[in-house]
């Protein structure tokens, strides 16, 4: 037994295969071809190129309109006027909608062979996906690109934290350190006993005169004579 949203979502689907095919005919009608002509020609190709949109990302936490742009033209370079040029994106997931949040985006080349789906808006979902694109013109054979596309929470993208540093300890650095802290502790307190010798209690010793060089006494060969 089907339920209202099952009802809701088969009626909208066909809904969208009615319009794209209802925009294939108006644009066959246009562009002077006959309605029945349905079979293509193998020997009639077509060449589209990807002006705008190819690979693009979309930052979802700062979503802006953006346009899809394809060229077609046919093997010798000539732009074809009048192709008829449908954008269609996935009904669920990562992914976005045109005008009015719509799926679907049927246009048509302008003289330079140019077709523009305008304001495309992604959604909230990351991830990537495609849109689809397809392109048909008269008799000619129907060309389908994949169009590559993701959506981005740059929210989420953050740098790696800075890797620790390791200090690596030698053998033997403890002692080193130690005699190190020892002879420091020597200096500081002969540092203080200096600096704090004037300001004690007790009154300094008397000083000691520095000595002077010793005498020396050579008894030598005295004389002996008559008195004069």
């Amino acid at each position: 037994m089907s339920t209202p949203k099952t009802e809701r979502e088969n009626s909208r689907a066909a809904w969208q295969v009615a319009r794209r095919t209802l925009a294939l005919a108006l644009a066959a009608l246009f562009a002077g071809a006959p309605l029945g002509a349905v079979e293509p020609n193998p020997a009639l190709k077509l060449i589209v190129d990807v002006l705008q949109g190819a690979n693009a990302e979309y930052d979802i936490n700062a979503p802006q309109e953006t346009d899809i742009s394809v060229r077609v033209a046919d093997e010798a370079g000539t732009a074809v006027r009048n192709a008829v040029v449908v954008f269609q994106l996935p009904q669920s997931g990562p992914g976005g909608g045109f005008l009015n949040d719509s799926r679907f985006a049927t246009v048509m080349t302008n003289e330079l062979g140019v077709g523009t789906a305008r304001s495309f808006r992604p959604n909230s979902l990351p991830g990537e996906f495609t849109i689809l694109i397809t392109v048909s013109y008269r008799d000619f054979q129907s060309v389908t690109i994949n169009l590559a596309q993701k959506n981005v929470d740059k929210s989420q993208l953050v740098s790696p934290a800075p890797r620790p540093v390791q200090v690596t300890k030698k053998k033997g650095g403890g002692k080193v350190i130690a005699l190190v802290a020892l002879i420091g502790g020597a200096a500081a307190g002969a540092a203080l006993g200096l600096a704090g010798g004037g300001g004690g209690s007790s009154s300094p010793g008397p000083s000691t005169p520095p000595a002077g060089p010793a005498a020396t006494i050579n008894p030598g060969n005295p004389t002996f004579g008559a008195p004069r």
